[in-house]
């Protein structure tokens, strides 16, 4: 199957040039170019007047600065730009930025996103701006870095705006990014950059023992709006979020599977596989699914798998047990100091390699109240979350945030 899709791509491909080429060959095609970024030129000198007309909004300035209302890509001043790896925004951690986006504009803050890979395919919205737009910006209070692979554009934009630096940390970067440069550019921005905002205690922690000049911790968990106890009648189901990287842990998981089969459980996995071929050991296999239909799946099981040994927080299995889903996951310590009065609402083991491990963690699992396993994460949502950044964010373009 991987074959027959390539090689149709590639056929496609080639009858794309085929068109391309035989385009250009047309008379006045070249005269049809140079029309077109004419009448470009004029729309984007039209839209910078548009925007100079603009009313002002005089809140969260700074240095006495007003900024422009609206969503053009030629907005000349920003008050924050998100510097992200790729505009895949179903990726978790971009979609964590975007999401974050969102809600400092819906705040009234002036903010954008560049990504340093622009994938043509993927649906954007009017928050990215382009490469083109970039060039056209005069001034960012803020720059916000998101990922590794972000920090030397990031650098390149301090120089030119020095701009206050904000590393968004939503896990431990330097560990698993497979460039080595990126990787000491990410320790470099933990030590230098003005301020590190964390996603976990233990993230919180693990930068300031790398250096990190100022700290700010902000739990950014499940969308509540989403995942919620649901009394439906769960059947003899576990749910496997699937990951190919290497640390998230699932070729270890993945030949026990049909065992756990043998045993009356029906399992279903969503996400990615590195090998397609491992999806014959599932009863269901759903790929990259959104939100609402995890939900779904989550309503009618009884437990999830995780065997991934290194998380920023780790949001798929908050999302289960707001849900009402037991847990189970791997010691990776994303949880520490979350839990510290009452029930804890998940199973840690250490080894997902013995299977007997796993059976009893399943056995513990089902006796455990998923009601009260749902209430013990409610606090730990995307809406108290996000309100603690924007929060920051006010406060460091007030000056009333000393870094």
């Amino acid at each position: 199957e991987k074959k027959r899709i390539e090689d149709f791509l590639r056929s496609e491909n080639k009858n794309l040039w085929t068109y391309i080429n035989n385009i250009q060959k047309l008379p006045f095609f070249n005269v049809f170019i140079l029309f077109s970024q004419k009448v470009k030129k004029i729309i984007s000198t039209l839209r910078i007047v548009k925007e100079n007309e603009m009313p002002t909004v005089k809140k969260n300035n700074t240095n006495g600065k007003s900024f422009p209302i609206g969503f053009g890509t030629t907005q000349k001043h920003l008050q924050v730009l998100f510097v992200i790896p790729n505009n895949k925004i179903e990726i978790g951690g971009i979609q964590t930025s975007v999401k974050l986006v969102e809600d400092l504009r819906f705040s009234g803050i002036n903010v954008k996103i560049v990504s340093i890979v622009e994938d043509p395919s993927a649906v954007n919205n009017h928050s990215f701006l382009n490469k083109e737009g970039l060039n056209e910006i005069q001034s960012i209070n803020i720059l916000i870095v998101c990922g590794a692979e972000s920090v030397n554009l990031s650098n390149e934009l301090y120089k030119k705006f020095n701009s206050k630096r904000i590393l968004l940390m939503q896990g431990p970067d330097h560990y698993f990014t497979p460039d080595w440069e990126n990787s000491k550019n990410f320790v470099s921005a933990i030590r230098n950059f003005e301020l590190v905002v964390t996603i976990s205690n233990f993230l919180n922690d693990l930068a300031k023992q790398i250096g990190a000049k100022n700290t700010k911790c902000v739990l950014l968990g499940f969308d509540d709006n989403i995942f919620k106890f649901n009394e439906s009648n769960r059947v003899q189901q576990i749910v496997i979020p699937c990951r190919s990287n290497i640390e998230k842990g699932l070729k270890i998981l993945l030949p026990q599977i049909p065992e756990l089969r043998k045993k009356g459980w029906r399992v279903v996995g969503f996400g990615d596989l590195e090998n397609p071929k491992t999806a014959e050991v599932f009863d269901k296999f759903y790929g990259r699914i959104d939100k609402l239909k995890i939900y779904e799946i989550f309503i009618e099981s009884k437990i999830l798998l995780d065997p991934s040994f290194m998380e920023g927080l780790g949001l798929i299995p908050l999302e289960a047990a707001a849900s009402g889903v037991v847990p189970i996951i791997s010691k990776r310590h994303s949880y520490d100091g979350l839990f510290n009065n009452g029930l804890i609402p998940f199973i840690e083991i250490d080894d997902f390699q013995i299977p007997e491990k796993v059976l009893s963690a399943i056995e513990k699992a089902e006796k455990l109240n998923p009601g009260k396993i749902s209430k013990t994460v409610q606090d730990l949502n995307w809406a108290n979350g996000s309100s603690n950044f924007v929060k920051v964010i006010n406060q460091l373009l007030t000056n009333s945030l000393e870094i």
